[in-house]
C-alpha cells in the first residue's frame, strides 16, 4: 500500500510558496525557481488580497532533503567576496569590535528590493533590482508557474505569469542557464 512520508527538511530552505517550478537533474537534485505567496487579511470578507512573487532559485538534494539557495554570480564577484572575508579577518585581528564589524555589514546590505503596486482589492509585491546578495547579474523577473525543463545541462525558462491588481499578465520571455558553469 502506497503512503505519503514526511521529509526532513534541512538548509536554506525557500520560503513558503505555491505555483513554483520544479525539475529535477542529475545527481538526484531538483531545481525550483519563481513561485507566489499570497496573504489575505482575516480581519474582513472584503480584504485585500496580497501575493509576493519570486525569482529565487533553489537546489534540494533529494535523498538528503537539503535545500541550497542558487546565487548566480561572475568570477570577479566571487574574487570580491573573497577579498570582503579576508578583509574582516584582517579587522577582527586588528582588533575591530563584532558590533561595529556587524554595524556596516547591516548597512552595506539595506537594499530594497521589492516593488508594491495595489490596484482594487489586490496588492502586488515582486523582487526587483540587484539580488539581496548584493550582485548586479541578471535574473529574470519574480514570476509564477513558468516553464522549466534542462537539457544537455543547460536549465531553460520560458514565461509564466504575474499579476496586478485583477489582471493576470502571461510572458512570453526566455532565458537559459548553463549549470555547468555553476560550479567553476
Amino acid at each position: 500500500m502506497w503512503s505519503w512520508t514526511p521529509v526532513k527538511q534541512r538548509g536554506f530552505r525557500p520560503s513558503p510558496r505555491c505555483v513554483c517550478s520544479v525539475v529535477t537533474t542529475v545527481g538526484n537534485r531538483a531545481i525550483i525557481f519563481g513561485g507566489v505567496y499570497d496573504q489575505q487579511d482575516d480581519d474582513d470578507d472584503d480584504s485585500d488580497l496580497q501575493g509576493c512573487f519570486f525569482n529565487e532559485m533553489f537546489n534540494l538534494e533529494v535523498e538528503k532533503g537539503k535545500w541550497h539557495e542558487m546565487i548566480i554570480q561572475d568570477k570577479k564577484e566571487k574574487k570580491k567576496r573573497r577579498r570582503k572575508e579576508k578583509s574582516a579577518k584582517e579587522a577582527e585581528a586588528d582588533g575591530d569590535t563584532d558590533d561595529e564589524m556587524m554595524e556596516e555589514v547591516e548597512t552595506l546590505l539595506k537594499v530594497d528590493d521589492h516593488v508594491t503596486t495595489q490596484q482594487g482589492i489586490f496588492t502586488l509585491t515582486a523582487q526587483a533590482g540587484p539580488s539581496a546578495s548584493g550582485t548586479d547579474n541578471f535574473t529574470p523577473s519574480a514570476r509564477m508557474n513558468p516553464a522549466m525543463t534542462i537539457r544537455n545541462g543547460v536549465l531553460y525558462l520560458y514565461g509564466g505569469v504575474i499579476e496586478a491588481g485583477e489582471k493576470q499578465f502571461t510572458l512570453s520571455d526566455f532565458y537559459y542557464l548553463d549549470l555547468h558553469k555553476l560550479d567553476k
